[in-house]
């Protein structure tokens, strides 16, 4: 008994099932370079005529666009499209660099706060922090937060930490 995924052995090929699966991904793999900004699909290993058909079908409205997804559904069965999936991935997801000194700073505005006075030293010693302004934004949150304030303090001190220039060691 033949099973539902199972290549037909007669033509050696995957059964319609299968190959309908392969075109919506093929298809939703469209659909995301399409919603990409012009920018971020000339960084794509895309050929020229793939590109050139994802820009004419940024334009296109209804039938036209329809149309313009199954050619380009059809062109991208001739591109490598692992390549250009994993470019979408890495363009989708956010930098880990990034994402760990965003927490370090809240890390930072936290400890500050909580009134940790080494760190504030450190700041000063290895940022060049002033010292007055930094005392004074921590201050100012301190006091927000015990009066249940909104975060404006706060925010302003975290802007504070993330303009400071990186440590020699950073």
């Amino acid at each position: 008994m033949k099973t539902p995924d199972a290549p037909d052995e007669a033509s050696g090929r995957p059964n319609k099932s299968q190959e309908k699966r392969e075109t919506q991904a093929l298809r939703d793999l469209v659909q995301q370079l399409i919603a990409l900004p012009p920018g971020k699909l000339h960084a794509l290993s895309l050929d020229d005529t793939l590109r050139a058909g994802v820009s004419d079908a940024k334009k296109m409205k209804r039938a036209a666009l329809a149309r313009q997804m199954r050619y380009l559904t059809g062109l991208m069965r001739q591109a490598d499209v692992d390549l250009i999936a994993r470019e979408l991935e890495a363009m989708s997801r956010p930098h880990r660099r990034e994402v760990q000194a965003f927490h370090r700073l809240e890390q930072w505005r936290e400890v500050l706060i909580a009134g940790d006075e080494r760190l504030l030293d450190d700041l000063v010693d290895r940022h060049g922090a002033d010292r007055q302004q930094l005392r004074q934004l921590v201050r100012n949150a301190r006091r927000e937060r015990e009066r249940e304030l909104a975060p404006k303090a706060a925010r302003l001190l975290f802007k504070y930490l993330a303009d400071l220039p990186p440590a020699a060691g950073d």
